[in-house]
């Protein structure tokens, strides 16, 4: 079961990497977010072997966390909550171009998420979260 938690977390990370440097999609924050997580639960499937029963709680807790984010993120995709990553900061002058400048992108997570077959990428995720989730559930030690 850890190997399968694994081998999706590796995917997943998998593909967006691809979507950022394959596609050039930048990713928003709430990407940055889900890709910090799955590289985590990838971690923690390959060191299980070594950390037993509290890597597998671990990778319980960092799949709901995901799940969190990623349902999060397909709310702000969709429209049906405010974008908060998105810098409502007017350019009115050199100091203000410099601060936005200093602070990194300001895209949104809702301005041209990256979509499959025009369903959000995170709501993908979140699928998976559920289905790995279910799995560890069902098939528990």
């Amino acid at each position: 079961m850890i190997s399968l938690i694994g081998s999706v977390a590796g995917v997943a990370a998998s593909l967006s990497f691809f979507a950022e440097f394959g596609l050039k999609h930048p990713p928003c924050l709430l990407c940055t977010i889900q890709r910090i997580l799955w590289l985590s639960t990838l971690s923690l499937a390959i060191l299980n072997p070594i950390f037993k029963t509290s890597a597998k709680k671990l990778i319980l807790l960092l799949l709901a966390l995901n799940l969190c984010t990623a349902s999060y993120h397909t709310l702000v995709q969709l429209n049906m909550i405010e974008d908060r990553c998105k810098t409502n900061l007017q350019i009115k002058d050199e100091d203000a171009y410099a601060e936005i400048l200093k602070k990194g992108e300001t895209r949104g997570c809702s301005e041209d998420g990256w979509k499959i077959a025009k369903i959000p990428a995170p709501l993908f995720n979140g699928m998976v979260c559920i289905s790995l989730l279910y799995f560890i559930w069902r098939y528990r030690d």
